[in-house]
């Protein structure tokens, strides 16, 4: 096991394996015959469980100086999560219509008012109330296309389960003193 292998970063941190991902030294050729480099070698200095705490192990290096326009965070095993946020009935899909449309709405009023000289806040109105009834007509639409296949409705985001911070295997060493010294 290497030094830089044996010191353990703080917050949770743990120092993983060097993983090469490319050599940095070699240019490979495109089909256009242009020449590229590769990107350097990556070593993973920690790991952690979420995605804060890597983003603070990422902070903590580019305020200590460490230059980290090369540093990755990699979230390993992505899945998808849908976090329920409540049934939905017409009423709540008229009103998240017109939501919609009063913002769709507000924003071709100010495009259209700033070459109205005269009205701009009656232009602006008047494109926010109607984005607002055609946002609402809208969303009814939607819901009842539907029909009772989903009666609720949801955000959707990305999750994964561990998070590496991986620098350049040049300068991992320094990584690592700068994580195990902590803020």
């Amino acid at each position: 096991m290497t030094q830089m292998q044996n010191q353990t970063p703080q917050d949770g941190a743990q120092p993983l394996d060097r993983e090469p991902v490319q050599d940095a030294q070699n240019t490979h050729a495109t089909p256009g015959g242009a020449a590229f480099t590769a990107a350097p070698s990556m070593t993973k200095v920690a790991d952690f469980s979420d995605y804060t705490q890597a983003q603070a192990a990422v902070d903590l290096l580019s305020d200590s100086g460490f230059e980290v326009g090369s540093t990755r965070i990699v979230g390993h095993d992505l899945k998808s999560v849908e976090i329920v946020r409540g049934r939905m009935n017409y009423g709540k899909a008229a009103l998240f219509g017109a939501g919609s449309g009063a913002w769709f709405g507000l924003l071709i009023g100010l495009l259209i008012a700033i070459f109205v000289p005269i009205g701009f806040l009656s232009t602006v109105l008047g494109a926010v109330v109607f984005g607002a009834i055609w946002g609402a007509i809208f969303g009814l639409i939607a819901f009842a296309a539907q029909g009772q296949n989903r009666n609720f409705y949801s955000q959707s985001t990305m999750k994964a389960s561990s998070y590496t911070v991986e620098v350049p295997f040049d300068r991992a060493q320094a990584a690592l003193e700068i994580l195990n010294k902590g803020r």
